[in-house]
């Protein structure tokens, strides 16, 4: 989806951003951040449902963030 997209380009960018300014622990987060957005892709190409794929990501991006 346009919004997965959007997630995963952000991520990408802060995981750039991070490392070019040597914050190695926040550069993992965002990256960690990047395989959540994957996996909700998955999720959402296998017919799953909309809110539940949103819950799931939300979770999984908290998680990255610790």
């Amino acid at each position: 989806s346009d919004t997965l997209d959007e997630v995963g380009i952000a991520l990408h960018a802060a995981t750039r951003e991070r490392v070019r300014r040597d914050r190695p622990r926040d550069a993992v987060a965002a990256a960690r951040g990047m395989d959540a957005v994957e996996h909700a892709r998955e999720l959402a190409a296998g017919n799953v449902n909309p809110q539940l794929v949103a819950a799931r990501l939300l979770r999984d991006l908290a998680e990255a963030a610790r």
